[in-house]
């Protein structure tokens, strides 16, 4: 017999676009990533490479070879300068508020919460008279979402899931970081380092970054709930 599972906060669909874009996003910078160290071979480590010199345009990838001539610890810093830039434009991006990415999904999750709570506590005019459900619902949403400091605790909720963000890419930063002076003193090839990025990377996505997507949602939610309640005056809460 299948089983299956509920779930209480009705999260599901959006927790997995989440995901999605997260994942989306990661494996972006992932790519281009193996692209600049083993098909670029941006530091000339394979020396039976041909190469021409030439600079990276903004955060675009570096020409092959670009960074050849560096001494090793100019060849870090390149590295880390371009990745950052890699980062920031598909994982830390913003929009011309000056929301991250991620607002979409936490702020749908908020509003999500606030429904459910609203939903649950009017159940029966819901099913008694579902016009004047309809129309009070949209009158306290209305009212919810005007509030100064709705919008405030909606801004926090935005921080603070960004901030969690900007802490896993710094640490994947410091791991590659970590992987290309490793492989520039024990002379490994562009491939192999690449290789091994790319695996810290996927690791980092599926463990740190997905986790974060799904936790913040279900969190998100829970706050919109909580609150809708306190705004009610609902002062006992029980479990679905």
């Amino acid at each position: 017999m299948a089983i299956t599972k509920y779930d209480p906060t009705r999260t599901t669909t959006l927790r997995n676009q989440y995901q999605r874009e997260m994942r989306r996003r990661f494996y972006t910078v992932r790519s281009n990533v193996s692209q600049a160290i083993w098909k670029l071979d941006v530091l000339g480590l394979n020396e039976k490479e041909t190469f021409t010199f030439n600079e990276f345009i903004g955060n675009q990838l570096p020409e092959r070879q670009a960074w050849r001539f560096r001494t090793n610890p100019e060849k870090l810093t390149a590295f880390r300068n371009w990745l950052q830039g890699q980062i920031d434009e598909e994982i830390l991006s913003v929009d011309v508020s000056g929301n991250p990415w991620t607002a979409k999904y936490v702020d749908s999750a908020y509003r999500r919460g606030v429904i459910r709570a609203y939903q649950d506590t009017h159940i029966e005019d819901l099913l008694e008279t579902p016009d004047f459900y309809r129309g009070a619902r949209s009158q306290f949403l209305e009212s919810t979402f005007s509030q100064p400091e709705r919008l405030s605790k909606l801004q926090f909720l935005y921080t603070r899931s960004f901030e969690e963000l900007k802490g896993i890419t710094a640490i994947m930063s410091q791991q590659l970081g970590r992987i290309l002076a490793d492989g520039i003193s024990h002379g490994k090839s562009p491939r192999t380092i690449a290789r091994e990025m790319s695996n810290t990377i996927t690791g980092i996505t599926k463990k740190r970054a997905l986790v974060l997507a799904r936790t913040e949602i279900i969190a998100a939610h829970a706050e919109g709930q909580l609150d809708a309640l306190e705004e009610l005056k609902v002062e006992k809460v029980t479990a679905d």
